[in-house]
């Protein structure tokens, strides 16, 4: 979290509306859930410092995701491994497929990450000549 704004505290209100915000898909679905009025969420949400929280507690739970997804992604690949001694000839082709597929997109980001980061190299060069 950011030092700048920790301090300021959150009404009981925009704490129920921040919970209801993370827990729902649309802020229709917050203000039901926690009887306050749209109006009023989206009049928080213009607020810097409810948004500020808003934005710090949604990467929060992106971030849970992700760690959560990666977890899972081992047991997927060895699904993916038994799928290719299956009975089943088109299982093994799927889980082939499925293999490929999915490393050929891990190479491709592979790339563009090696790319970006031999661009911010050359832009810091030219930053340190000017």
């Amino acid at each position: 979290m950011s030092a700048a704004g920790d301090d300021a505290k959150l009404s009981a209100n925009q704490e129920q509306a921040l919970a209801a915000l993370l827990a729902t898909p649309t802020i229709t679905a917050a203000a039901g859930r926690c009887g306050l009025n749209e109006r009023t969420i989206r009049r928080y949400l213009e607020e810097p410092e409810f948004e500020r929280r808003y934005t710090e507690a949604r990467d929060h739970l992106l971030d849970q995701s992700i760690f959560a997804l990666q977890k899972l992604g081992v047991a997927a690949v060895a699904v993916l491994g038994r799928n290719f001694e299956a009975e089943n000839r088109h299982v093994q082709i799927r889980a082939a497929k499925t293999v490929l597929d999915t490393m050929l997109r891990g190479v491709e980001l592979v790339e563009i990450q090696e790319r970006l980061q031999a661009l911010e190299s050359e832009e810091d060069d030219d930053e340190q000549n000017d």
